[in-house]
């Protein structure tokens, strides 16, 4: 495949500002009010209508297109395209025609309303191209956009020393997905790129399940590197494969932690056959823990008085003196907390009963540990 990258703009009429060589910004006359929504749904019409028409010549194009602002909030568009050798021509000629249905003889049109760059392998590869434009929009770093000014935005893609500091993203990002949020602009997006979860799931299949049937020749391709290929699996020819014989994902419904039904993969079938990916089914819960002997301790609990006062906490079910109810949340620990290290009690940095008493042993038979948060042992339940 022979790949273009493409850039698409909107006529002038959707511009607020124009700007001359010299960075001159100036309003526009032939502004018509549009809002860069609006430019946005002009771009997705004309790129529909593209689509359309490829199809109807049996011309199938691949990539991935990125949306980003001009200097006045009107969005462009880039995009990776890919294609046979002999159809990318026919493609771009395609793209050029609906680019200029409309106010095709306005100044700059036929020069800046579409511009095709053929991919140069001695410039990068299709990866780089499309590099740049992606981090634009996350955080502009390692691209050759640090610290400076990006000629189409605007923006100054640097961080200042605050922003270092803090770890912080450069303010022109910021502005840039405000941009994206403010006026519901879909800034990434890829085309005809196939079934990803597709894949996925191939590439959980063992090899005595995936090489056998009709399943072979797709399950190959998305394992290439296992059969000495480049190290990496063969989009091209999977996408080749799952067209000859469809590949369907299996769903089931499973109750999640709000009690509300979701699908879940399982498995795929193709040929009638079907291949179970997913054969477990996996839950949290709280670690149980072991006491000093490798019983079993219970999850930590934090009683109370018969005043709502706090009186201890404890993991083995023994409760302290004087608790009358108990809660899995965690209140202020104890307001002193025995520290093994140094052999006495150290100061909480949390607010606790002060009129607590240090026990002499621990609970009669058992080995409960109640470890506090600041030390080693709370109060209340300290070892002799």
């Amino acid at each position: 495949m022979v790949g273009h990258f493409w850039t698409i703009t909107c006529p002038s009429r959707f511009h607020r500002w124009t700007q001359d060589g010299l960075g001159n910004v100036t309003r526009n006359p032939n502004y018509d009010g549009s809002t860069p929504r609006d430019a946005q749904e002009y771009l997705r019409n004309v790129w529909s209508r593209v689509r359309a028409e490829l199809s109807r010549q049996k011309i199938a194009i691949v990539g991935m297109r990125v949306a980003e602002p001009h200097h006045d909030g009107c969005p462009h568009w880039h995009a990776l395209v890919f294609a046979a050798p002999g159809e990318i021509d026919v493609a771009a000629d395609v793209m050029q025609r609906y680019a200029l249905t409309d106010s095709p003889n306005e100044p700059g049109a036929s020069t800046r309303r579409f511009v095709i760059e053929t991919i140069d392998p001695e410039k990068g590869s299709a990866t780089a191209y499309i590099a740049k434009y992606i981090a634009k929009h996350v955080d502009g770093t390692g691209t050759s956009l640090e610290g400076e000014t990006d000629r189409e935005s605007g923006l100054l893609f640097i961080q200042d020393e605050g922003e270092r500091a803090n770890n912080d993203r450069p303010e022109a990002i910021d502005r840039v997905c405000a941009w994206a949020s403010v006026w519901g602009i879909r800034q990434f997006q890829f085309f005809r790129a196939g079934p990803v979860s597709a894949w996925r799931e191939l590439r959980r299949l063992s090899k005595d399940d995936g090489s056998t049937g009709k399943l072979c020749e797709a399950w190959k391709a998305a394992n290439a590197e296992s059969f000495g290929g480049m190290g990496r699996s063969d989009w091209g020819d999977f996408l080749k494969a799952i067209d000859r014989h469809p590949v369907e994902l299996i769903k089931e419904h499973q109750e999640n932690s709000y009690g509300e039904q979701v699908p879940r993969i399982v498995g795929i079938m193709c040929g009638g056959r079907v291949y179970i990916t997913h054969p477990h089914s996996w839950r949290i819960e709280q670690r149980r823990r072991t006491g000093r002997h490798g019983e079993d301790m219970g999850a930590w609990k934090w009683y109370y008085d018969k005043n709502g006062r706090y009186v201890g906490m404890s993991n083995c079910g023994i409760e302290p003196a004087g608790a009358s109810g108990c809660t899995d949340v965690a209140p202020g620990h104890a307001s002193q907390v025995f520290d093994e290290g140094e052999g006495q009690w150290v100061d909480s940095k949390s607010e606790g009963p002060k009129s607590a008493t240090r026990a002499g042993t621990t609970h009669a038979g058992t080995s409960c540990r109640h470890k506090a948060t600041h030390g080693d042992y709370c109060r209340q339940h300290a070892p002799s």
